[in-house]
């Protein structure tokens, strides 16, 4: 049995992440009329189910307390588990997150739940995560590994402006 078919019923938002073609930085609000997914209160959970069904490696990056680049760089240094050496810069970010290991996972979905917080208290520190979790999703592209990054609940205003399309919309 395929990964594919273990997962039940159409998903809406949810399919290009069934199909491996969920790539970069996405956001889903975590609900969907269109999905006959489970009606989960944390929609990271049920992310973290679907990636788990279809053999991806899953990490939730929590956010929630975070109030600029230092906690953010504390937070992802303890979700990833990243290497003593990890600099706690945008650079070493980069590059630690690009040396992820999954194993023989069929990709890597991060699930970022409490990015509002990082977007309401600092703006340009958020901008500036967008583009590294998107620069790192795209050197797993070229690795060969499909990667994305999906920022989960309500959105502040702005993010539309930074880039982050939102998960059903072409």
């Amino acid at each position: 049995m395929s990964a594919d078919s273990r997962v039940p019923g159409p998903l809406g938002p949810l399919d290009p992440l069934r199909h491996g073609e969920l790539r970069g930085v996405w956001w889903w609000p975590g609900e969907s009329e269109e999905s006959d997914a489970p009606d989960l209160v944390d929609a990271a959970d049920l992310l973290v189910t679907v990636a788990d069904v279809l053999e991806w490696h899953s990490v939730v990056l929590d956010t929630s307390l975070c109030e600029g680049k230092e906690s953010f760089l504390q937070t992802c240094s303890d979700s990833f588990a990243l290497p003593s050496w990890f600099g706690m810069n945008w650079d070493a970010l980069v590059d630690c997150l690009s040396d992820l290991d999954v194993g023989e996972s069929m990709g890597l979905l991060i699930v970022w739940r409490g990015w509002q917080a990082l977007a309401a208290a600092a703006p340009d520190e958020f901008a500036v995560a967008l583009e590294v979790l998107d620069e790192s999703a795209a050197r797993w592209e070229a690795d060969g590994v499909p990667g994305a990054v999906l920022l989960v609940g309500g959105a502040p205003e702005g993010v539309v402006e930074l880039g982050v399309r939102r998960l059903g919309e072409r």
